[in-house]
């Protein structure tokens, strides 16, 4: 899937430029972002409208069912970690203990169920920032450090989408054929 994600995203432009695992790391925090507004407005998939619908092209039935859904964004938020791993040429580790997870696996242990979408979010978004470490990826030097903060996010993400009933990775590959059929970095700047 890294291939496959890191692939499309150079055909579609977004690589024509070299951008910083800190500019990358920025736009899976603006994908949480528009998770949770996602959530405010109460916008889940339809997958029913989805399944039943004739006579839509694949790009028209995830517009009209599934764009702009919680499930969406949580999606975009894997496919931006899975190419960034294709940008700096990785795989994320995906084996974590408590300790791996520091301070953040406490709060999960603990008061996990009892947490909204939102603080959940803010949960995520610690992990991709790192949390107490706080240390920028200097000039994009890339370390150690990187693979277990996009491993322990889509470990988070994963679990999150289960506790929502969310099949996640039905969700990316919906996602991923739509992103394929869209124009140059999808008519956006970056």
């Amino acid at each position: 899937m890294v291939s496959r994600v890191y692939s499309n995203s150079c055909l579609h432009g977004f690589h024509d430029d070299k951008l910083s695992v800190e500019h990358c790391l920025m736009l899976v925090l603006s994908e949480v972002g528009e998770a949770i507004e996602a959530d405010r407005k109460s916008r889940r998939a339809d997958m029913e409208g989805y399944r039943a619908s004739f006579g839509l092209s694949d790009a028209e039935m995830f517009e009209k069912f599934i764009k702009g859904s919680v499930e969406e964004e949580l999606a975009d938020v894997v496919i931006r970690l899975f190419d960034l791993c294709g940008m700096v040429g990785m795989e994320p580790t995906l084996v974590y203990t408590k300790k791996d997870f520091g301070e953040f696996m406490d709060v999960f242990d603990e008061n996990y169920k009892s947490l909204s979408f939102c603080e959940r979010c803010f949960i995520l978004s610690c992990i991709i920032c790192r949390g107490e470490e706080q240390r920028p990826f200097v000039n994009g030097v890339i370390n150690d450090d990187l693979s277990d903060v996009i491993g322990a996010s889509l470990l988070f993400v994963m679990a999150m989408s289960r506790d929502m009933g969310i099949d996640i990775w039905s969700f990316v590959e919906l996602k991923m054929r739509y992103n394929e059929s869209r124009p140059k970095k999808h008519g956006k700047g970056y």
